[in-house]
């Protein structure tokens, strides 16, 4: 599915106009990538997680190359940002129509 068909999806189900619809599903992605670039999480309870990764800095190393067993140096990696979105329990449970197990 694609974004208009989610849109579009969004709008039948919402009982709402395709323009509406759109605008919603814009406004949702913009306040989720604000809050996640200022380093906030973002959890919908039952469906997903959004949250910033920091990814540690490498330094230089050596290694070995398997195919040749030469010796050889690998490069330095910055630290730098990502992204990570989790599917929470109970959307996996749903999705793999799993049932949830009773405590």
């Amino acid at each position: 599915m694609n974004k208009s068909q989610f849109i579009q999806a969004v709008s039948k189900e919402a009982d709402v106009s395709k323009s509406e619809a759109k605008s919603l599903v814009e406004a949702f992605e913009r306040v989720v990538v604000s809050t996640v670039q200022t380093g906030e999480a973002i959890t919908l309870t039952g469906f997903c997680k959004f949250a910033r990764k920091d990814i540690a800095a490498r330094p230089r190393r050596k290694g070995r190359n398997p195919f040749t067993g030469e010796e050889q140096w690998f490069e330095a990696r910055p630290a730098s940002k990502g992204v990570r979105i989790t599917a929470l329990k109970s959307f996996k449970d749903t999705v793999a129509r799993r049932k949830a197990k009773r405590r």
